[in-house]
C-alpha cells in the first residue's frame, strides 16, 4: 500500500498513474539538485515537464507541485525573467 493515500483514493491509482508521479518526482529531484547547484537553466527545463505533467490522484494534484511551482517561481527570479 502507498503511504500517506487513503484507502478510499488507492483502488483509483492505476499503473499510469503510479508511472505519472514516477516521472513527476524524477523531475522535481533533478530540479532540486541543478537549483542547489545555481544551475538555474537546467533545473527550469526538468521544472516545466513536471509541472505539465503533475499527476492528480483522487482530484487533487499531487503534493509536491506546490514546491515545484516554488522552485520555479524562484529559478526564473534568479535568472532576472
Amino acid at each position: 500500500m502507498l503511504r500517506g493515500v487513503s484507502s478510499a483514493i488507492q483502488h483509483k491509482i492505476t499503473q499510469k498513474t503510479v508511472k505519472d508521479i514516477f516521472e513527476f518526482e524524477i523531475h522535481r529531484a533533478h530540479a532540486m539538485g541543478y537549483f542547489k547547484e545555481f544551475k538555474y537553466a537546467h533545473a527550469i527545463k526538468h521544472l516545466n515537464p513536471a509541472v505539465a505533467s503533475c499527476p492528480v490522484v483522487g482530484g487533487l494534484f499531487s503534493s509536491g507541485l506546490s514546491d515545484a511551482l516554488i522552485l520555479l517561481a524562484e529559478s526564473y527570479s534568479a535568472l532576472g525573467k
